[in-house]
């Protein structure tokens, strides 16, 4: 899955990861990134936006 491969190269954390991938987000609609990956490519684009914007950046 393009999506956890993308979060594994831009997170040192695993456990971090795992806990992030699990919990439900906000700016997902209360969805857990990874049942909004996996639920359409769209949601896979908003999962990778947003790890994308949270390596950069620092912050979701």
């Amino acid at each position: 899955m393009r999506v956890l491969e993308f979060a594994s190269s831009n997170c040192a954390d695993a456990s971090n990861l795992h806990e992030f991938m699990r919990h439900p987000h906000p700016m997902l609609g209360g969805e857990s990134p990874i049942v909004c990956a996996v639920s359409s490519k769209a949601g896979a684009d908003r999962v990778m936006n947003m790890l994308g914007r949270a390596a950069h950046s620092g912050g979701v």
